[in-house]
């Protein structure tokens, strides 16, 4: 059986993640999660009040008030196109009879967590291209839907894994302190990183709160400035710069720029650890 399969039915797991707005289920094994992850350690032991235990059918599960997403979250547009065919393949209706505990998840992508869970059990993850890139040929680099490439390829392979947004995934490594996924990720992003895109990722929300991130994408920045400089998104940055556009800490990101373009004898003959 997949790790995708697996992740979808109870036996012989005993943690349940529920997603209300899906009406969706992903399972794994307690000591999986607790041998790699201190954040689980702590919340399937109890010592913290999101975890609670289930002993049979009929267990329910209160009615989470609305999400709290943060960042502009890529697999939060994937879970909506894929609404239908992930609660056809992780319904919330299967079997719990077996003892297990259960954990609602609300302010993470059922996306995100799958692919997070299979990695966890396999080392295996399938990361989604950035929206930004999507867009370098029509100019300036913007957000947009879900793929509907991955819409048919879950359609023809309802158990192949999803492919998660890397920014998502490193902001569920961080939090569940997975180290080894946060360097997958981190890598995935600056492998990503084009002269028309880097612009638009560095001066992101996500960016500024993760400083991982943010120095990842300052590496390829600073390596390519000279064409970053001239490109589309990044006049695109300027004009909403002008006009008071850009997210929270785009000023500090600006200063550590200037501050790694005034000092390039500093960096002159490094390389970056993802080339």
């Amino acid at each position: 059986m997949s790790p995708v399969a697996l992740s979808h039915r109870q036996s012989p797991q005993d943690v349940c993640f529920i997603f209300p707005r899906l009406n969706a289920k992903l399972w794994a094994w307690l000591q999986v999660l607790v041998d790699q992850s201190a954040y689980y350690d702590a919340l399937l032991r109890g010592q913290l009040s999101e975890s609670t235990v289930h002993t049979g059918t009929g267990s329910t599960v209160p009615e989470p008030g609305s999400p709290s997403h943060l960042f502009e979250d890529s697999d939060d547009e994937t879970d909506e196109q894929l609404k239908v065919s992930i609660g056809q393949r992780a319904c919330s209706t299967s079997s719990t009879s077996q003892p297990h505990k259960e954990v609602v998840i609300t302010d993470t992508a059922f996306t995100t967590y799958e692919a997070t869970l299979v990695w966890m059990s396999s080392r295996f993850i399938r990361f989604a291209p950035f929206r930004s890139r999507k867009a370098e040929n029509d100019g300036a680099a913007v957000s947009e839907p879900g793929s509907p490439a991955t819409v048919k390829m879950v359609e023809a392979d309802p158990e192949t894994p999803l492919p998660a947004s890397p920014k998502s995934v490193y902001r569920l490594a961080h939090v569940l302190e997975l180290e080894d996924l946060q360097e997958i990720a981190l890598k995935s992003i600056y492998t990503q990183l084009t002269i028309r895109n880097a612009a638009t990722e560095l001066f992101s929300d996500v960016a500024y709160v993760y400083p991982a991130v943010r120095d990842t994408i300052l590496d390829f920045v600073v390596a390519h400035w000279t064409e970053i400089r001239y490109s589309n998104a990044y006049k695109k940055i300027k004009e909403r710069a002008d006009a008071g556009d850009l997210p929270t800490g785009a000023t500090h990101i600006a200063l550590l720029l200037s501050e790694r373009m005034e000092a390039p004898q500093v960096f002159a003959g490094e390389s970056c650890a993802f080339d």
